[in-house]
């Protein structure tokens, strides 16, 4: 008889993009381990069944990677109620935030894949303080854990990249993992004709698609950003962060079966 490995994408008809990062290969002949990891976009909108679901998956945490305006338009509230806890950073404005480029008057396709690539590169550096808090709490067993933006795939598909190149799993998966976002633009979609800042945008689908969308070369940028500052991923961790060999360690040893 055969086990069935759990469903990596967790289909709620009332959220975005949420999935597990379990169960990919790394180089030392290990998988990370199911149910420890979730990534998400917003979660504003988990209504009926969908806050059973959640709840039974028991997170200790949620790390919520939006700015205060994100979070204020879209609140989360499923875990209320709950012992799962909501840690957020009190900021303002994010480049993974892509409202404002809806009012530019000479709006290219061109400028949106810009834009996006842009904003990757500025991703490590911005998100240093979120991404300190996640790390830290994967340090220390904080898990199951979650952590979120509102596409679920740009804060968090580099949050994701970096833990899965410390748990040691090579590139073609960690693109695999963030590539699966693409599975999830009808979502988007709808979260962005739902919300009048981005009406701007989602008339010019040929414009709003390169946002929508995930790109390897968008990951590849970040990627390369940390490369150039810091070397490699773990003294990134290290520098940047102040996430040290020893938390490193132990993150490996919480999360790798």
């Amino acid at each position: 008889m055969t086990t069935e490995s759990p469903a990596r994408v967790l289909h709620l008809p009332s959220g975005q993009n949420f999935r597990d990062v379990g169960s990919y290969p790394t180089r030392d002949g290990r998988k990370t381990r199911w149910r420890h990891v979730f990534r998400s976009g917003y979660m504003s909108g988990i209504a009926g069944e969908d806050i059973a679901h959640l709840h039974s998956l028991g997170i200790d945490t949620i790390v919520d990677l939006r700015s205060n305006e994100e979070r204020a338009d879209r609140p989360t509230t499923w875990h209320e109620g709950t012992e799962t806890q909501l840690w957020a950073r009190d900021h303002g404005f994010s480049v993974g935030a892509i409202g404002e480029l809806a009012n530019r008057p000479d709006l290219e396709p061109h400028h949106s894949r810009e834009t996006m690539l842009e904003a990757y590169r500025k991703l490590p550096h911005e998100q240093i303080d979120s991404y300190r808090e996640l790390f830290t709490r994967l340090a220390t067993g904080r898990v199951p854990i979650l952590f979120n933006c509102s596409a679920g795939k740009d804060r968090t598909g580099v949050a994701s990249a970096l833990l899965m190149k410390l748990l040691g799993a090579d590139d073609e998966a960690i693109f695999e993992d963030y590539m699966l976002s693409n599975e999830a633009i009808d979502g988007l979609v709808r979260y962005m004709t739902e919300t009048p800042k981005y009406q701007g945008l989602i008339e010019r689908m040929d414009c709003a698609l390169p946002m929508l969308r995930v790109e390897r070369e968008y990951l590849a940028a970040s990627m390369t950003t940390i490369e150039t500052n810091h070397g490699n991923v773990e003294r990134y961790l290290n520098e940047a962060m102040g996430i040290d060999a020893d938390m490193q360690a132990a993150i490996r040893e919480n999360l790798l079966d």
